[in-house]
């Protein structure tokens, strides 16, 4: 709870902005509803284990992708490289 409290009053941003429920649920479904419903149908081993990683892995990728604007990822990417050069 402390560094949402630090954001909310050093930087005056609140912590949980537009998008988050948005990623908060893509997250949700693609590595919870997506292992639940692997584990319950197919069951546990390794193999399942590295299929539901890199399927949930590239469908939460996509979800990202698709709603890149929507979460500002571009502003992201941006800062990010900005932070580097300097």
């Amino acid at each position: 709870m402390a560094p949402l409290v630090e954001v909310r009053a050093f930087l005056k941003v609140h912590p949980f902005g537009r998008a988050f429920f948005l990623v908060a649920v893509s997250a949700a479904l693609c590595f919870g509803g997506l292992g639940a419903a692997l584990r319950l149908t197919v069951g546990e081993s390794v193999g399942v284990l590295f299929a539901y990683l890199a399927v949930a892995s590239l469908g939460y990728l996509a979800m990202l992708y698709a709603f890149r604007e929507r979460i500002e990822l571009p502003l992201l990417w941006a800062m990010l490289l900005r932070r580097r050069t300097n």
